[in-house]
């Protein structure tokens, strides 16, 4: 994590190996499940807005083509939009993942915000 607002948000337990990938699904699902720096739908504008650290090129987009990169779903999309989207599958509802699969839209990246994730402000 960046510690920024755009990131993953901080878990409030240190990780630990032998729960470490149910640690990291969990810190996925948070963070995509956040509308304003993970991932939303505008259904009736049919745009998809993605996290800036998804972006191909500039941020991490790319890396998920290794394995996420198949040609399966989403072919009418480039290979790393494609790989995101075949990643972020697995941690969004059905309905959504419906609406990815069926539906025509455009994908945009929502601007990535440095402010501090500081939830100790919160309390």
């Amino acid at each position: 994590s960046r510690a920024s607002l755009s990131s993953p948000p901080l878990r409030s337990e240190p990780y630990y190996g032998y729960k470490l990938y149910e640690q990291l699904d969990d810190q996925v699902k948070k963070f995509l499940s956040n509308p304003q720096h993970g991932f939303r739908i505008e259904r009736e504008k049919k745009k998809v807005y993605l996290s800036a650290l998804l972006e191909p090129q500039t941020w991490y987009g790319e890396e998920f083509i290794g394995k996420y990169g198949t040609d399966k779903r989403f072919k009418e999309k480039k290979t790393p939009v494609r790989a995101v989207l075949n990643f972020i599958t697995n941690y969004i509802s059905e309905r959504d993942v419906s609406f990815l699969e069926r539906e025509n839209y455009s994908v945009r990246y929502i601007k990535y915000d440095w402010r501090l994730n500081d939830s100790s402000k919160k309390q």
